[in-house]
């Protein structure tokens, strides 16, 4: 369930950068403002750094007014980067591993048919090659629940294990267990290598206050 929020969270953050973009002044105006704010608390001037015929140390942008320069030197640099990473990181390439096993999902999948591109995981399943007519099984097998009345849909891939019979479903079973361990942020080596180390100090100043 948390997986398939993030999903729809950046979905419409995304959305929302973009939209920022689009009406970048209307944006600017209100962050500037809120800038202008705090600089009269701290007794700073509103002025616009000058325009040089040579720079090299930092931006040279032509602008009539301070909010202007700050717009094309700040506002619209960061927010088109902000939305390049979002872009990059959480591309329709890189969610599809996550959208595959969302939805196989009960509540999704009688909706539409759950995405046919599982090659991702081809090694991880017992047999791939009867994934296919698996999920018409799992689907078909949902929608005569749902028309029998006898149990309503899981919207999470933790309430669908009960229903994925390993001798039924095997392939299913997997991936749904794969989904349901998925990180939702990220896990570098870096990041691993950092928490070892916390762990491996701890071990050894507790080892040392044992002795």
């Amino acid at each position: 369930m948390y997986i398939k929020r993030m999903k729809e969270l950046m979905t419409q953050y995304i959305a929302c950068i973009e939209h920022y973009r689009n009406d970048v002044d209307s944006f600017h105006n209100r962050c500037y403002m809120d800038a202008l704010h705090l600089a009269q608390e701290i007794e700073a001037v509103e002025e616009k750094p000058k325009t040089a015929n040579r720079q090299i140390n930092r931006s040279n942008v032509p602008a009539e007014s301070a909010s202007e320069y700050f717009k094309r030197s700040i506002t619209i640099p960061f927010i088109d980067f902000i939305l390049s990473e979002m872009k990059s990181r959480f591309s329709e390439n890189n969610r599809l591993p996550v959208s595959s096993i969302l939805s196989l999902i009960p509540a999704i999948a009688i909706d539409k048919e759950p995405l046919a591109n599982f090659s991702i995981y081809q090694d991880d399943v017992p047999s791939f090659s009867a994934l296919t007519s698996e999920i018409d099984q799992w689907t078909f097998y949902w929608r005569h629940k749902v028309a029998s009345g006898e149990a309503t849909l899981p919207d999470n891939l933790i309430d669908c294990l009960p229903h994925a019979d390993k001798d039924v479903f095997p392939n299913i079973r997997v991936l749904i267990e794969i989904g349901c361990v998925f990180p939702v942020t990220s896990a570098e080596a870096g990041r691993c290598c950092r928490v070892c180390n916390r762990l491996s100090g701890y071990s050894g100043y507790s080892d040392i206050r044992k002795n």
